[in-house]
């Protein structure tokens, strides 16, 4: 595990506090012809400063201790012994430390903002290096990158959704240069378990998913299906309306394969829009009320065409929305 710099030893720091406390008590013997011993606290506090400023508040207070013992033996009568004998010494020395004390706390708050600020340009930079790197993935399985770099240039307004961004860019890449693995797959048992993932936000929404009549068993890619059907769940829940949202799955049998029918109750979409929903960086609902990143609907047709079948659907404005997609049948 990585040791955080405002709390990695440094010998280096120590040092420095020694040594500016030797500057400290070189300047006050050197200004003694001048000023007797009337040397104000003031003249100390420079030493402080350097050992606050490059080693932080440890240093700083560190510093400030060994100033005050060089005080007391050097600029507080009785001089060359560490006793006080006045309580004017005392509060020269406590004027010394209360100073040291907020130059070491103003200097440590500037080394952690500068390293917050330093954290957050990395964090941002890689993120962003992330996602272009995605990008040119990207070309590479014939994404359009149009609508992708729409898309990432929108994200990197808000370093806190790049990341999220980035991480579903190099997923569709990993499923677009994967074969499917085929196996038995229970679409029933698979909505089922993806329903419980919803399970919280679809019972605070009033929604339900409802399964009508017998979901087939399929040959395909459970890890991709349980992607696939997840995503068009989780558009429905997107894309809900006030009122409680209602998403019906559906199934039958054309020509040896399976057609599923994802039906809600949501805004829906104009007639015009079928095709670009499923372009990949493809937003239709912009701004804070819809947020997203144009992956899912993608991600769901490269799924299936992986599969070897096809989606489109159907929507009004505001009369909801029904995807359709072809699997094949299991054994065909």
């Amino acid at each position: 595990m990585a040791v955080s710099i405002l709390h990695r030893p440094d010998p280096r720091r120590y040092i420095i506090a020694g040594f500016s406390v030797l500057l400290a008590i070189g300047a006050a013997e050197a200004l003694h012809p001048w000023a007797g011993q009337r040397i104000p606290s003031a003249v100390l506090l420079p030493s402080i400063l350097l050992g606050a400023w490059y080693g932080g508040l440890e240093a700083g207070l560190l510093t400030t201790v060994f100033n005050g013992l060089a005080a007391a033996y050097f600029l507080v009568p009785p001089l060359h012994s560490f006793r006080v004998a006045e309580p004017s010494g005392w509060a020269y020395l406590a004027a010394l430390g209360f100073q040291g004390v907020v130059v070491s706390w103003l200097c440590e708050s500037r080394r952690r903002s500068v390293a917050a600020r330093a954290r957050a340009v990395s964090e941002a930079q890689q993120a962003r290096a992330e996602a272009q790197a995605r990008a040119r993935e990207l070309a590479h399985v014939k994404a359009d990158l149009g609508h992708v770099t729409s898309a990432f240039l929108d994200q990197t307004q808000n370093t806190r959704c790049t990341p999220a961004f980035a991480a579903g860019l190099a997923c569709y890449c990993r499923v677009a240069s994967a074969s499917p693995r085929q196996s038995p797959v229970d679409v029933r048992s698979l909505v089922q378990t993806i329903t419980s993932v919803f399970g919280k936000e679809l019972s605070q929404a009033g929604a339900s998913v409802e399964c009508d009549g017998s979901l087939p068993v399929v040959d395909g890619d459970e890890a991709q299906l349980m992607n696939l059907f997840h995503e068009l769940i989780e558009n429905a829940v997107k894309f809900r309306r006030d009122e409680p949202l209602r998403v019906r799955i559906t199934a039958e049998e054309r020509k040896g394969q399976c057609v599923f029918s994802v039906d809600d109750n949501g805004i829906g979409i104009v007639p015009a829009y079928w095709e670009e929903v499923f372009v990949l960086g493809r937003r239709l609902h912009g701004g804070g009320d819809y947020p997203g990143s144009g992956i899912g609907l993608a991600m769901a047709k490269l799924i299936v065409e992986n599969h070897g079948g096809r989606i489109w659907l159907n929507s009004q404005a505001g009369q909801g929305t029904t995807v359709r997609f072809s699997l094949p049948r299991r054994g065909v």
